[in-house]
């Protein structure tokens, strides 16, 4: 390899065609040489993709353990651990960082957002529990976000 490489590196004019057949001889020398692995994919990771995407095109609905769940096929026990393995939360926190999410998205396109429309445009149903979930996001509450903080998240 090392004759290879000194032409690449000190033949200055060498087209850039030629460099890159010379790096293709190059990456096959070391297929050659070393031995490739297959690569695992875990279990259950493409359903997980298309978990999320529907969580986050459906949001705004009432999506709970077993809405979710039968929407897949699975029992709700199972699901609920294959999501926590693959994710690392709780579906239930992760469709709230989905729509908290979303909520700043809308507040930020607003001049004066108006928070309980918004939340509720978002999928909350209940305001306090909004303001208490938007609150262990971002350390404050919405009306505080909407009255001063509001830059700090923009």
């Amino acid at each position: 390899l090392k004759p290879i490489f000194d032409k690449l590196y000190y033949e200055e004019d060498m087209p850039p065609l030629v460099k890159k057949g010379y790096v293709n001889v190059i990456i096959g020398m070391l297929f050659a040489r070393y031995p490739t692995l297959a690569i695992k994919t875990p279990a259950n990771i493409e359903i997980m993709v298309d978990i999320l995407q529907y969580i986050n095109s459906h949001y705004k609905e009432q999506l709970t353990l077993q809405s979710v769940a039968e929407e897949f096929g699975y029992n709700k026990y199972y699901f609920s651990r294959i999501f926590n393995r693959y994710i690392g939360e709780s579906l239930s926190n992760y469709i709230n960082v989905v729509r908290v999410q979303n909520f700043m998205r809308l507040a930020r396109e607003e001049e004066n957002p108006q928070i309980s429309r918004i939340a509720e445009e978002c999928g909350f149903t209940d305001a306090s529990y909004f303001a208490k979930t938007f609150k262990t996001s971002f350390g404050v509450t919405p009306k505080e976000y909407r009255n001063g903080f509001k830059e700090d998240f923009i």
